[in-house]
């Protein structure tokens, strides 16, 4: 499966030989001084990611979504949201803080997504919920969103803080299986720019100054040889498209990683026997990537006058 039309964003390679940024040098610094002791990319596989669900809302009836909380005028959803959604029985969300949940209807053609959403005495809430065409361009600004300075994105409805869609860079188990990926990846870190992103990313929630601006893309160096680093088979399928189309700075993690689908509660679908460990990119270090030139760096995103994490 591969979101999004051919010609998004999303599933268009790099072109030979990009323009590098100019801060490339200090951004990879960045990198070099995450918190995590590993230097290299983290692979989310089975927390901290998304589960998504194939329905046909012919088949699923429609469940009615509640709003967490209301902040203002703001009840976290996007104003194509209508409150209501295919959910199956067995749909659960990421067991970790963010509980991250995808809906697929395949027979509207719709992507259902959820941020810190809860099936509470027999009703669902949600902090965040949008909706987006599944085959359409993977990108959210075209929703007449209208933040305001300093807040979350997630008071609005995207539930990723760049504002970006959740398919959007999720790597899917028959990828890897198949070993090919043909679209772009999905990367959080822990040093993304405060205030500051570019597009696709339409906000953002870094906490850096000076550092990676959400929506920027990051490539894995492609004149690397990836024979010199004895990369079992699903890193050396992620490693390649990573050479091809790279990953785009999406959400603030503790660490740097990529997101594969959720599978924890798939029937016949695990990540077990493919992906065994979350660090089988780890002997990628940061010094073989690069940073794309950023282009129109916008202000705005979620104002912290402090470090989450207790970060120094």
């Amino acid at each position: 499966m591969r979101p999004f039309a051919p010609t998004s964003f999303w599933n268009t390679p790099i072109p030979d030989h990009p323009e590098i940024d100019v801060r490339n040098a200090e951004f990879v610094r960045h990198l070099m001084a995450t918190v995590s002791d590993k230097r290299a990319v983290y692979v989310n596989a089975t927390e901290w990611t998304i589960p998504v669900y194939r329905v046909r809302s012919s088949q699923v009836p429609m469940v009615q979504i509640f709003p967490m909380r209301i902040r203002g005028e703001h009840c976290g959803f996007a104003p194509n949201f209508d409150g209501w959604a295919p959910i199956p029985p067995e749909a659960r969300p990421d067991p970790m803080q963010d509980s991250h949940m995808c809906i697929i209807d395949e027979d509207r053609d719709l992507v259902y997504d959820f941020f810190a959403i809860h099936h509470r005495d027999g009703q669902y809430v949600t902090r965040s919920a949008v909706t987006y065409p599944l085959h359409g361009s993977g990108v959210l600004d075209e929703i007449p969103f209208r933040f305001e300075p300093g807040t979350s994105v997630h008071d609005y409805g995207p539930c990723r803080a760049a504002g970006t869609a959740l398919l959007g860079g999720l790597v899917f188990h028959e990828e890897i299986a198949r070993g090919a990926i043909e679209h772009k990846l999905a990367l959080a870190t822990d040093v993304n720019e405060h205030q500051k992103y570019v597009w696709p990313a339409i906000w953002t929630d870094g906490f850096t100054p000076g550092g990676i601006p959400e929506g920027a893309v990051l490539q894995l160096d492609p004149a690397l040889d990836l024979a010199r680093f004895g990369l079992c088979p699903a890193a050396r399928t992620l490693a390649v498209a990573l050479q091809k189309y790279g990953m785009v700075n999406v959400d603030v993690a503790r660490g740097v990683c990529i997101y594969l689908e959720n599978l924890n509660y798939a029937s016949g679908r695990s990540w077990n026997g493919l992906v065994d460990s979350g660090w089988l990119l780890e002997t990628l270090g940061f010094e073989h990537f690069r940073v794309l030139k950023l282009e129109n760096v916008r202000d705005g995103g979620l104002f912290r006058d402090k470090k989450p994490w207790g970060l120094p």
